[in-house]
């Protein structure tokens, strides 16, 4: 039987011609997070946050200095993004969208309430309520607390936010509370001292309970009341008196 060779042939197959692949960000974008764009002329950013896409304008012309500046923006942006100290409504105070994330950072981290949103009316009782269940003072201490409290600074710092307080307000307080009478006297410098001693203990409470720390400081630069009168203590009615209601 004749030995017959046989011969493979090998059919070669076109290589597939791959599409170039282009960079996703060329030039001032190249490796970095976020984008600058141009678009009708103008400079944008383009960026994620709180996983929703953020294009907001900047405010320039376009052109490559501004291109430049803008981008160094962007980069301190995402920086701010990653270590949770970014707060769209102070980089982007007029836009449209502000509203929408102020919200959406309140849901995610629970963003708590600056000085200019908080009214004292709503932190004055809920402070002494606290203070009353922690058993950290005497009764007597209380009592002296709450007659400050409803006497003096409810009816007159109750209407106003917390940022209002200052030096000019306290002024204003003590002008005020020299007017009042009890029991026929007027109000001496020693009972409003322990006001302020009173309102001083309060703002600290407020300011740690939301998160505003040693930046809020209404009393700076503000001075105690000289003290030269023996009349008065933390209250000016007494502790009977206090009991039987007159507060």
């Amino acid at each position: 039987m004749a030995e017959s060779e046989s011969h493979a042939n090998v059919v070669t197959f076109p290589r597939q011609q791959r599409r170039a692949e282009k960079p996703r960000k060329a030039g001032l974008n190249r490796n970095r997070e976020g984008s600058v764009r141009k678009i009708n002329g103008k400079v944008y950013v383009d960026f994620i946050y709180l996983d929703e896409r953020v294009r907001e304008p900047a405010g320039f012309d376009w052109n490559d200095k501004n291109a430049k500046r803008v981008r160094e923006q962007l980069d301190k942006i995402i920086v701010a993004i990653k270590s949770g100290t970014f707060k769209f409504a102070e980089v982007f105070p007029s836009s449209k969208n502000r509203d929408h994330f102020v919200q959406r950072e309140k849901e995610v981290f629970g963003t708590k309430k600056t000085p200019d949103q908080v009214l004292c009316k709503e932190f004055f009782n809920p402070w002494y309520d606290l203070l009353k269940s922690s058993g950290r003072v005497t009764e007597r201490t209380l009592l002296g607390y709450k007659g400050i409290l409803k006497l003096y600074l409810i009816p007159f710092f109750s209407e106003m936010i917390f940022a209002d307080l200052n030096a000019t307000s306290f002024d204003k307080f003590a002008s005020w509370a020299r007017q009042q009478r009890f029991r026929g006297k007027s109000i001496e410098n020693k009972t409003i001292n322990k006001s302020f001693t009173v309102l001083k203990m309060i703002c600290s409470s407020a300011a740690i309970s939301f998160g505003w720390g040693n930046a809020y400081n209404p009393f700076f630069g503000y001075k105690k009341l000289s003290e030269n009168d023996a009349y008065e203590s933390i209250s000016p009615f007494s502790l009977e008196e206090q009991r039987k209601g007159r507060i």
